[in-house]
């Protein structure tokens, strides 16, 4: 996990980490309804396949790590506010080309 970390530091995404981490009360009858808290949603890494990527960036908080074959609109643009920011390896690219997938 720290190395996770470190290297989305060296990304210049260290401020959008620590956004992540702030935890609020959240307005209205959710509180009631086991919503209490909200939390936003940082960076979305993406990559070719399973790898022990996804076991070590579980615990950062915000961030979340997909397969490219899995990859749907709601990860790009949790709770319909397009403009998540997104982190392509470039295995993922590479598979994206190959299998031609998200081309019509």
């Amino acid at each position: 996990t720290k190395e996770i970390k470190k290297v989305l530091e060296n990304l210049k995404l260290g401020p959008e980490l620590v956004r992540c981490q702030k935890k609020k009360v959240r307005a209205g009858k959710g509180k009631l309804r086991n919503r209490k808290y909200k939390t936003k949603t940082g960076p979305l890494i993406i990559v070719s396949k399973k790898c022990n990527l996804q076991n070590t960036a579980k615990n950062l908080p915000g961030v979340s790590i997909v397969n490219v074959s899995s990859l749907n609109v709601e990860y790009l643009a949790p709770g319909t506010q397009a403009g998540r920011l997104a982190v392509w390896t470039q295995g993922a690219i590479e598979k994206m080309k190959q299998d031609n997938l998200f081309t019509k």
